[in-house]
């Protein structure tokens, strides 16, 4: 996700966190292949210890795409690896209140979720003193009903729905 911001945006410096060793590892050399190591940095660390290294408001934007699965729920994977990519390790809650930190009082959060979890996010949302700003459903196919969506936080709110995309072309290619 970091290479497809810093392509995308004039972003100077990005931040990006993965849990696993190995993963970590692969994203720095993916930094590394593309030149941005002056423009992202890759931590090996849990999400919940970023709320004790970086001081409040210390981000403009905070973007998460996570592990959509409550841990312990559905079919688990074998292989470790891919289990801990879809399965939480941090909660909603957590997710939320450190987001709240790393963003604080003017910052912007993204994140992608499961249609099936809308009325949990917005629950904790309010919870963790965060408001919706903005919220677009997703979907495959034009009569295909959303799987997920895009919400957009911040300690201000207003929220606006936006029209839902498709994920894929019409011609079926993502």
């Amino acid at each position: 996700m970091p290479i497809i911001i810093a392509a995308k945006t004039l972003t100077t410096h990005i931040v990006g966190v993965e849990i696993d060793p190995d993963m970590a590892g692969l994203a720095r050399e993916n930094v590394a292949r593309n030149g941005l190591e002056n423009r992202i940095t890759v931590m090996n660390a849990d999400l919940r210890a970023l709320a004790d290294v970086y001081p409040e408001g210390a981000f403009s934007v905070v973007i998460s795409n996570p592990p959509y699965r409550k841990a312990g729920a559905g079919r688990p994977s074998p292989i470790e690896a891919r289990e801990t990519a879809r399965a939480e390790s941090a909660t909603l809650t957590e997710l939320l209140r450190v987001s709240r930190r790393l963003a604080g009082a003017c910052g912007r959060i993204f994140y992608v979720y499961p249609v099936a979890r809308l009325q949990e996010m917005l629950e904790e949302c309010g919870a963790a003193a965060l408001r919706p700003k903005r919220l677009r459903f997703m979907r495959a196919k034009a009569d295909a009903t959303a799987k997920f969506f895009m919400i957009e936080l911040g300690a201000e709110g207003g929220l606006s729905i936006e029209e839902t995309i498709l994920t894929r072309r019409e011609d079926g290619k993502a």
